[in-house]
């Protein structure tokens, strides 16, 4: 860790001086000009222009196959910075792994609404913590986390460095070396290989704080938490704060989600594929960094236990301040319960649209559903998504559920109703599911049946008529959204992570 540490300084340096130079020879320059412009000015400009544009050139070329960064240090939604006497049981936790880790204890504390463990080193360090992980993971597996998160800033490269520090750290590569006789290329693999031990000194460090398998269930299930997390906001909280309003309180939704059977089953399926039995592909290196843990793959499964969450005090408090902060910008409130049949309704409508309309001309439900009898469907499925291998089975079922439940709430046969684990169904007045996902899947594996659901549908009161309005006001937006996505498409409700379809 302490070469890492002092590598990574020398760079900060070497980068410093790499784009603090030229500003110093045009001030120079500026002084030259009073004497003589003509004759000294123009060809050391030119000089001093063509090293500093190929300088910039190739430290962009060597940049660009970085990722973004992760998380905006001042941007992390809902941070809220905790006190030890607040919450002195999580700054418990928080200093034994620091002490485990061998680093120092973060200044500050901020618990955020995103899934994501990430520390900032400076004269004021803090350690961010999002609240999703600790809905989800065991106080060892966090511990395991804040552990990897504080080493790796200590080493100079944390995770969730900006671009301003990836720049600084190219420009020490390109000043170790003549600018002309060292490719973007190589610059990227020697300082990748820079960060890669860093990063590896810092799994070291969770293993020793968590064990080895803690660790690598805690890193496979932090990837899979803040997509799922991310999931839930684009699905459930940005479409309402684009009309100014969002449900609340806001994180009792995200904790309702994680904490479903069928999607705490999801997660963990998703996660299993990130551990060293699978192949790794959810995580650019992740199973190089997970073997480095030495974790057998045969290694029977931890039981996780109760979630970190119970260690806050007072948690639907911190919870709710966590929560404004994130959606300070919508002025309305919206109810859990309103705001899932909400989604429900985003979500059928967007489905109803797709299919009626992706042959290019509208067509009513009757109409489509004789020609899924005629097996189209499974070609529609693929032109939708723009994937040749799509499931076309199960985003089938999803497309033609969405449809059928539009179709007959709007002939009254009932209110739609939607559950955390993603089912969407129709509730008649009296009480009965219609189970409408069930129908839609015998349909998908049965084409034939076309012309009895068809009878069934209308029956209950749906319209053979029935076409979507296209423009649905505020349960457009995904749709929107995805009718803007280039390449393959994912449907507005699909993709949670570890979910057939994931469109």
């Amino acid at each position: 860790m302490t070469g890492s540490a002092a590598h990574a300084v020398r760079l900060a340096t070497w980068g410093s001086l790499v784009l603090v130079g030229p500003f110093v020879v045009l001030v120079a320059l500026l002084g030259i000009l009073l004497v003589d412009p003509v004759r000294v000015l123009t060809p050391l400009v030119g000089l001093v222009t063509a090293l500093w544009g190929g300088l910039l050139l190739t430290t962009w070329l060597a940049v660009r196959h970085l990722p973004p960064a992760p998380l905006d240090r001042e941007d992390a939604p809902g941070a809220v910075a905790v006190t030890p006497q607040e919450q002195p049981d999580l700054w418990g936790l928080v200093d034994e792994a620091a002490s485990l880790a061998g680093v120092q204890a973060p200044d500050e504390v901020r618990l955020t609404a995103v899934g994501a463990i990430s520390a900032w080193p400076g004269e004021r360090s803090h350690l961010d913590i999002g609240v999703p992980l600790l809905f989800v993971l065991d106080a060892p597996a966090v511990g395991a986390l804040i552990a990897r998160a504080l080493a790796t800033a200590e080493s100079g490269w944390a995770e969730a460095a900006g671009p301003v520090e990836r720049f600084r750290a190219f420009a020490g590569v390109l000043a170790s070396r003549r600018l002309t006789r060292e490719p973007a290329r190589t610059l990227h693999r020697r300082v990748s290989a820079l960060r890669s031990e860093a990063l590896l000194a810092a799994d070291d460090v969770a293993a020793l704080v968590g064990g080895p398998r803690t660790a690598a269930r805690a890193m496979g299930w932090a990837h899979v938490v803040r997509a799922g997390s991310q999931w839930w906001h684009e699905e459930f909280v940005a479409p309402g704060l684009a009309l100014g309003v969002a449900p609340r309180p806001l994180l009792v939704g995200l904790e309702s989600l994680l904490g479903d059977p069928a999607r705490r089953t999801a997660l963990a399926r998703a996660a299993e594929t990130l551990l060293p039995a699978g192949d790794g592909s959810g995580v650019p290196g992740f199973a190089e960094r997970v073997h480095s843990l030495r974790v057998g793959a045969d290694a029977p499964p931890e039981e996780v236990g109760s979630p970190t969450s119970e260690l806050l005090r007072a948690p639907s408090s911190i919870l709710e301040r966590i929560g404004e902060t994130a959606a300070r910008a919508a002025t309305g409130d919206l109810t859990w319960p309103l705001a899932l049949e909400a989604w429900a309704a985003r979500t059928s409508h967007s489905c109803a649209v797709l299919l009626t309309g992706c042959t290019g001309t509208v067509q009513p439900l009757g109409e489509l559903l004789g020609s899924v009898g005629e097996g189209r469907l499974p070609d529609w499925v693929r032109g939708i998504v723009r994937g040749p291998a799509a499931d076309t089975t199960e985003l089938g079922t999803f497309l033609l559920t969405g449809l059928l439940v539009a179709a007959l709430v709007d002939g009254g046969a009932g209110r739609m109703s939607a559950t955390w684990g993603g089912e969407i169904d129709v509730v008649q007045p009296d009480g009965t599911t219609l189970e409408v996902s069930r129908a839609a899947r015998l349909l998908v594996e049965d084409p034939t049946l076309a012309p009895t659901l068809r009878d069934m549908v209308v029956d209950l009161g749906a319209s053979p008529d029935f076409v979507p309005a296209p423009d649905g006001g505020g349960a457009a937006l995904p749709l929107q959204s995805f009718l803007r996505e280039p390449g393959r498409r994912r449907i507005p409700g699909t993709g949670f992570p570890g979910v057939t379809p994931p469109s």
